[in-house]
């Protein structure tokens, strides 16, 4: 929630900070995602939102990608809310 607030005032850097801590837990602890995935996916997705502002728009587009690798290994997403 924190980092959406930061990108509503366009704090981008304080934003990735945030995203990535989430995105750093999840990833450290398999069974925690799976079972949060949906906070997972959007601190990937509102760290890729912070980077576009920042107009570095590769490192957002791997963001986006590990959204679509999670797609393609069969997890479910339906409609993350921002």
């Amino acid at each position: 929630n924190r980092a959406m607030a930061y990108l509503r005032i366009n704090e981008n850097h304080l934003a990735i900070q945030d995203c990535d801590k989430v995105i750093e837990y999840f990833e450290a602890f398999d069974e925690e995602l799976i079972s949060n995935l949906d906070l997972y996916i959007k601190a990937l997705l509102r760290k890729s939102k912070a980077l576009k502002n920042l107009r570095k728009y590769e490192e957002a587009k791997e963001e986006l990608n590990k959204v679509n690798s999670l797609k393609e290994n069969n997890f479910e997403i339906v409609n993350i809310p921002n």
